[in-house]
């Protein structure tokens, strides 16, 4: 006969959650002088969780999907650019960081093996969000900031890195409302959402406010205004679009993030006033002049007076050169190949809103990045190890159906 077997949580899951928790919340303390709690979760825990996952699979380390190989790449890109380094310290820290983020993405990789394990995950980062986002509204705004342009920075220490978290959690929860059967968990859920589509608005983040304007669109549009309602949807923007940008702009009239997105006029006044525009610019004409292995990993300081580039992909070309950009580039191609292979999988309406909402994760990743260094954050690259986790090994959300031989 047939068998329906219902999926368990691992230790190993759980006590990755729990670390994921330390790591992502309670870690960023060491930004209000609690370094030694944030050392201790880098490496103590950090190490232990790693080993007690990864040590019972190291034999099959060799089976590793192949966008976590192209992440390790950037290790060997580093070390052939090595002879263009001049701060040596700076160039050791960045290289930690692309190792520990290997270990990190591949620990959650053996650890999360079922859409349950894979459910807990997605709700610890909404949880770390939510506490994030809530507890921002306790710290005080920077004294050089007024009432008029108020930006919520948070435990975070920086507007976009708190709007970055409020973004993953709304990701999050719009995840897990697809398990939520319960109406009262629904509208507890949606309120969470607009809280921290609230908080995003707070920080005044552009790139996080358009992401955020993305998300909830395609999930609405996905999920409610499919075939005729689409063009419906589109004839009434057509024609009644200037009175919803009229009422937009009265709501955000009274936020900072207004005054952002329009400071500028034009397009040639962007580029003159935008510093990101700028260090972009700068970035590309160094990619330029050292295309094949690029200035040295964590170099492009010396360029720019201490900035970052502020961009994912041009980050990776101006510090390790066009080759290692091509490979970090053949992550993302082959992550949305498989989530493309997906629809083979469906079982149920909610493996195809799981599926829509995997590609708004991906398109909106791809699209913060053009502002910040996704391979960096240890956040991005936790979203994107549980992207393949979801493509390589779960696939859809039904339970395991095996033959079972009834004893007579």
């Amino acid at each position: 006969m047939l068998s329906r077997i219902r999926y368990t949580i691992s230790r190993q899951t759980t006590f990755l959650c729990l670390y994921l928790f330390a790591l992502l919340f309670l870690a960023l303390y060491g930004k209000l002088g609690f370094q030694t709690l944030n050392q201790v979760i880098l490496w103590v825990f950090g190490p232990l969780i790693a080993f007690y996952v990864l040590e019972p699979n190291v034999g099959r380390i060799n089976k590793l999907p192949r966008e976590y190989y192209f992440y390790l790449s950037m290790v060997v890109f580093a070390l052939l650019g090595y002879l263009h380094v001049e701060d040596v310290t700076a160039f050791f820290r960045y290289l930690q960081v692309f190792i520990a983020n290997f270990i990190l993405m591949i620990t959650v990789y053996y650890a999360i093996n079922n859409i349950e394990e894979w459910k807990l995950a997605w709700k610890t980062i909404g949880l770390v969000g939510l506490i994030v986002s809530f507890i921002s509204y306790f710290f005080e705004a920077p004294e050089a900031v007024t009432e008029q342009y108020y930006r919520l920075e948070g435990i975070t220490g920086n507007a976009n890195g708190t709007a970055n978290y409020a973004r993953e959690a709304v990701t999050a929860a719009l995840l897990i409302l697809q398990f939520t059967t319960k109406r009262h968990l629904k509208l507890l859920i949606w309120a969470c959402i607009i809280f921290l589509s609230y908080t995003i608005l707070l920080t005044a983040s552009r790139s996080n406010f358009a992401n955020l304007i993305f998300i909830l669109g395609g999930f609405l549009a996905f999920k409610y205004f499919s075939g005729w309602r689409l063009i419906l949807l589109l004839f009434i923007l057509f024609v009644f679009g200037n009175i919803f940008l009229y009422f937009a702009e009265q709501f955000l009239g009274d936020f900072y993030i207004f005054d952002r997105l329009t400071r500028n006029d034009s397009v040639s006044g962007a580029v003159e006033n935008e510093s990101r525009l700028q260090l972009y610019a700068l970035a590309w004409n160094y990619f330029l002049e050292y295309p094949l292995l690029g200035v040295g990993l964590n170099q492009f300081h010396l360029f720019s007076e201490g900035k970052i580039t502020h961009t994912d992909i041009l980050d990776i070309l101006v510090q390790l050169g066009a080759f290692a950009a091509f490979i970090y580039i053949s992550i993302y191609i082959k992550l949305f190949h498989r989530i493309s292979k997906l629809k083979n999988y469906f079982n149920n309406k909610r493996d195809l809103h799981i599926y829509q909402i995997l590609l708004l994760c991906f398109s909106s990743e791809l699209f913060f990045g053009l502002s910040n260094p996704n391979w960096f954050t240890q956040l991005q690259m936790v979203v994107l190890s549980l992207m393949i986790v979801y493509t390589t090994k779960i696939g859809n959300t039904g339970p395991v159906i095996q033959n079972q031989h009834t004893v007579r």
